[in-house]
C-alpha cells in the first residue's frame, strides 16, 4: 500500500511535460477516432452487445432499461377479494420480485405472484405486434418475464428434497451456480472479444467478428475466463482499503488487453504484468480518462444515447491506443513477462515477403485458378452464377462447382495475403488451431433443375409430416393439414426453394444468409396467407396472440425458425440431397420428378375448385377469441389457427 502510494506520490510530483502529454494524448485520441470511422458498425454493435450483457458503458445500459419515459398509468382495478389496487404496481412488478417472494415466503404465494404478473402483462398489452398470449416464444418470454421459470424450478426443487428449507436452500445455490457460470464464462470474457476486435480495427482494415473468439479457436476459453475472475476477486479484497481499490482500478486495467493479446497467459502472470505496465503510468491514465469529463456530462444528459452511439466505441478505441503504447514501452523497457505479449501482427502488418512465405500456397494456385474455371455464357451463366441452377450435365457440374469452391477458399485466404484482415497462419498460437479435426463441407453448389423439382416436393412433403404430426401430438386425431388434399404442404417447398434460389450470391456471408432468409420467408409466408384469404374467404394458419407477430400472417417465432431451417436447408440438407440424387441415373430421375410433379399439380387445380377445409383445418376460432380484432373483421373467418406454418399450438 505504502509502496503504491508512493509511485502515485511520484507521479504527480515527476510528471511528463505537459506540452509532451497533450501532444501525444491528442495525437492518440485523433487515432482512436480514425479507426472508429473506418469500423463504425461493426464497433457500434460489439458495444451494443457488451451493453445488453451489463459489463461495461452503464449510461448506455439505461436506454433499454427506462421503460416509459413518457410517465406510467395509474389505473386502478378491483381483484376478486373486492380490494382495489393500483394496476401500475404490477406493471413495475417482474420476475425479481417472484424470486423474493418465493425465497421469503415460498412456492404457493411465488405462484400466485408469477400468475398475477403474467395475467396483467397479457391482459394489458394491446398491441398485436408485441401479443403474448399464444405461441412457443410468447410462453418463454412470459415465462422469464413474469418469473414463472422459477417458480416451477423451485417447486420442483422442493418435491424433490420433500423439504421446504432445503428446496429454498437449493434454489438458492442453483441460481447462484447459473449466475456465476453466465458471469465467468459469458460477461466477463466477452470484454476480451471487445478488446481483442478493437485491437484487430486499430491495424487492419477488415475484422471478421468470429477473430474476437480467438480464445476459442485455440483452446483458451477456460484460462481467460479464469484470468478475469482472479481479477475480479482481487478487486473485491482491494475494495476493503478503500484508497487500495482506486489505485489497483488502474494497476489491473491492462489485463484483460493482455489477455486478447496473449489468452494462453496464466492468470496471475497477467494480472503481475498488467501491474508492471501501468507502474508508473496510473496518473497518467486518469489524466486521460478525465478529459472525457465533457463526454460523460453530455452522456448522462442524453440518457446513454451519446455513449452508445459514439463515446463509448470512441474511448474504447482511445483506450486500445493507451495499451499499445504501453505495451512498446514495457518491451522497449524489457519489463519482465514482456515476452508474453508476442502477437506482433496484432499491431503491426507483417511485411508483404513474410505473408507471400507464409501464404505461398495460396498465391500459386490463386495465378492460375481463372485460367482454369469453364467459361459459361447466356442462360446458363446467369443461373449458375446467381440462382445457383445448373442447365448442363451432372458430370460437368461436379466440375464447375468444385472449382468454384476452390476459388472461394482461395478468396478468403488473398484477403490475408493482401494485408486486408489479421493473417491467422501468423499467430503464435495458430499450432493450437490446427491441431483439431478439420471439416470441410461443399454448400457452394449449383443444383440441376430436376434437383430443385424434388427438393421442392419433398419439402413441401416434410413440412406436411411436421404439421400433420403436431396435430396429431397436440389434439391426439390425425388431420390432413392444408388446402391440398395431397401429402405436401406447397408454402414449406416454395421457402426452401426460393431460400437456393434467391439467395445464392449469399452463401459464402452466414449472418446475410440468415437475415435474409427470415425476411424472404416473412414475405412469402405473408403474401400466401393474403392470397388465399382473397381467394377462399379463409385462413389456414393465424398467428394471432403470438409474440411479435403482424396481423396475424407471420409472426417472429415462425420466421425464426424459418431462418434456421433455411440454414440448414442451404448449408447441410440441400447439398446432402443433392450429392444423393447426383448419384441416380438421369433416366431414372427424370420420370420419377415427372410423375411427383403432375400428381402434385393436378392436386393443385382441383383444390382451387374444392380446397381441403374441415375440423382441425379452417375451424378453429383463435382469430375471434382475439380481443384485439374488431367484430367486424371476425365474421371474415371459419376460424383462425389452421395450418399455423411451423408453430405449436
Amino acid at each position: 500500500m505504502t509502496e503504491e502510494k508512493t509511485l502515485i506520490e511520484k507521479e504527480i510530483e515527476n510528471p511528463e511535460k505537459e506540452e509532451k502529454f497533450s501532444v501525444w494524448r491528442k495525437d492518440m485520441k485523433k487515432r482512436g477516432k480514425k479507426v472508429l470511422k473506418s469500423h463504425y458498425l461493426l464497433l457500434l454493435i460489439v458495444l451494443v452487445i457488451s451493453v445488453f450483457f451489463g459489463n461495461e458503458y452503464n449510461m448506455a445500459g439505461n436506454i433499454f432499461t427506462l421503460s416509459d419515459l413518457t410517465g406510467t398509468s395509474s389505473v386502478t382495478e378491483q381483484e376478486g377479494n373486492g380490494k382495489v389496487v393500483n394496476s401500475a404496481s404490477w406493471d413495475n412488478k417482474s420476475s425479481t420480485d417472484v424470486i423474493f417472494e418465493l425465497i421469503s415466503s415460498g412456492a404457493k404465494k411465488g405462484s400466485k405472484m408469477s400468475e398475477r404478473i403474467e395475467q396483467y402483462k397479457v391482459e394489458n398489452d394491446n398491441s398485436r405486434v408485441l401479443a403474448r398470449s399464444r405461441g412457443a416464444l410468447a410462453s418463454i418470454v412470459n415465462a422469464v418475464s413474469s418469473g414463472g421459470l422459477y417458480v416451477k424450478v423451485f417447486s420442483a426443487l422442493t418435491n424433490i428434497t420433500n423439504n421446504k428449507s432445503a428446496g429454498k436452500a437449493l434454489f438458492i445455490i442453483l441460481g447462484l451456480f447459473l449466475y456465476i457460470w453466465i458471469w465467468i464464462f459469458l460477461k466477463n470474457v466477452y470484454k476480451i472479444v471487445v478488446r481483442r476486435i478493437y485491437l484487430e480495427a486499430r491495424t487492419y482494415k477488415r475484422v471478421p467478428f468470429l477473430h474476437g473468439i480467438r480464445f476459442i479457436r485455440v483452446r483458451r476459453w477456460g484460462r481467460a475466463a479464469a484470468g478475469l475472475l482472479l481479477t475480479e476477486v482481487f478487486m473485491f479484497l482491494w475494495m476493503f482499503t478503500i484508497i487500495g481499490y482506486f489505485i489497483k482500478f488502474f494497476s489491473y486495467m491492462m489485463v484483460p488487453y493482455i489477455i486478447s493479446e496473449n489468452p494462453d497467459i496464466k492468470p496471475r502472470e497477467a494480472i503481475t504484468l498488467s501491474r508492471k505496465m501501468m507502474n508508473g503510468h496510473k496518473w497518467e491514465c486518469f489524466r486521460i480518462l478525465f478529459t472525457f469529463i465533457g463526454w460523460y456530462i453530455l452522456s448522462a444528459i442524453t440518457l446513454g444515447l451519446v455513449e452508445l452511439f459514439w463515446f463509448g466505441p470512441y474511448k474504447q478505441a482511445v483506450m486500445c491506443e493507451y495499451y499499445a503504447r504501453l505495451r512498446q514501452q514495457a518491451k522497449e523497457k524489457g519489463i519482465e513477462g514482456a515476452d508474453r505479449l508476442d502477437d506482433t501482427y496484432l499491431f503491426e502488418n507483417p511485411g508483404q515477403d513474410q505473408l507471400e512465405e507464409v501464404y505461398k500456397d495460396i498465391r500459386e494456385k490463386a495465378k492460375g485458378i481463372d485460367s482454369e474455371a469453364i467459361e459459361l455464357k447466356g442462360a446458363k451463366k446467369f443461373c449458375a452464377e446467381y440462382m445457383g441452377v445448373w442447365l448442363g450435365s451432372v458430370e460437368s457440374k461436379r466440375v464447375y462447382q468444385g472449382h468454384e469452391n476452390e476459388r472461394n477458399r482461395i478468396r478468403a485466404g488473398l484477403d490475408a495475403v493482401n494485408g486486408l484482415i489479421y493473417p491467422q497462419r501468423l499467430d503464435p498460437l495458430d499450432y493450437q488451431a490446427r491441431k483439431g479435426f478439420s471439416f470441410k463441407f461443399s454448400y457452394l453448389r449449383c443444383y440441376t433443375v430436376w434437383v430443385m423439382v424434388f427438393m421442392f416436393i419433398f419439402f413441401a412433403f416434410l413440412g406436411w409430416c411436421w404439421e400433420v404430426s403436431l396435430h396429431l401430438v397436440n389434439e391426439g386425431t390425425f388431420v390432413n393439414r392444408g388446402a391440398l388434399h395431397g401429402p405436401w404442404l406447397p408454402i414449406y417447398g416454395t421457402g426452401g426453394v426460393i431460400i437456393i434460389l434467391a439467395l445464392s450470391k449469399l452463401r459464402t456471408k452466414p449472418v446475410i444468409e440468415f437475415v435474409a432468409a427470415i425476411v424472404l420467408s416473412g414475405i412469402v409466408e405473408y403474401f400466401t396467407s393474403l392470397a388465399m384469404e382473397s381467394a377462399h374467404g379463409m385462413r389456414w394458419w393465424d398467428y394471432t396472440g403470438y409474440y411479435l407477430n403482424l396481423d396475424g400472417r407471420i409472426c417472429a417465432e415462425g420466421l425464426i425458425t424459418f431462418g434456421i431451417i433455411g440454414m440448414l436447408v442451404v448449408y447441410l440438407v440441400a447439398p446432402i440431397m443433392d450429392s444423393l440424387l447426383s448419384k441416380v441415373p438421369t433416366k431414372v430421375l427424370v420420370p420419377v420428378v415427372t410423375v411427383l410433379l403432375v400428381a402434385f399439380l393436378g392436386d393443385v387445380v382441383y383444390s382451387h375448385f374444392y380446397p381441403n377445409t374441415g375440423e382441425g383445418i379452417t375451424d378453429y376460432d383463435a382469430y375471434e377469441q382475439s380481443s384485439m380484432v374488431p367484430q367486424t373483421q371476425h365474421q371474415l373467418y371459419t376460424g383462425g389457427s389452421a395450418g399455423q406454418g411451423l408453430m405449436n399450438e
